[in-house]
């Protein structure tokens, strides 16, 4: 029989109510990926992120081709301050784009989304975010996070 201990539903709620981050690297433009890769893992992990993984997004159908990889990289809530470092760190490296960042699993609250991030989900959830992003008031995290996407 399994027994759940306090620790471990704090591990489960951690990883609903984390932050995830989509960060893209452009496989054309870069012959040297694997090791961005993975260092981009090294400086996540350095920032106690919770969890990764990475695909390989590719779409030749549009005048420039896309073939990009892909990593999502999850925070969990108490390591808040650790994932703004690691924004900070990862807005340094000009190979690495910010697609997206968002909290929950289930539920997702998009908290930034790139324009070209925008462009390729669907025209309704686009118009929602925008709209959101428009008429409502963020708390002190999102305002924190808005700010570390935006700047160089």
């Amino acid at each position: 029989m399994y027994t759940i201990t306090f620790l471990s539903l704090l591990k489960m709620f951690s990883y609903i109510m984390g932050y995830n981050i989509d960060l893209s690297i452009n496989l054309i433009k870069q012959s040297n990926y694997t090791k961005l890769e993975a260092e981009m893992i090294d400086i996540a992990q350095y920032y106690n992120c919770e969890s990764f993984y990475h695909i390989t997004e590719t779409d030749e159908t549009s005048k420039i081709p896309r073939c990009h990889s892909i990593t999502n990289i999850t925070f969990p809530d108490e390591e808040f301050n650790n994932f703004l470092k690691f924004i900070e760190n990862i807005r340094k490296k000009r190979e690495w784009y910010i697609e997206c960042i968002y909290q929950g699993e289930n539920a997702v609250k998009l908290i930034y989304a790139s324009s070209y991030y925008l462009k390729t989900i669907n025209k309704d959830k686009a118009e929602q975010y925008n709209t959101y992003k428009r008429e409502r008031s963020y708390s002190e995290d999102e305002k924190m996070l808005i700010d570390k996407c935006q700047c160089k």
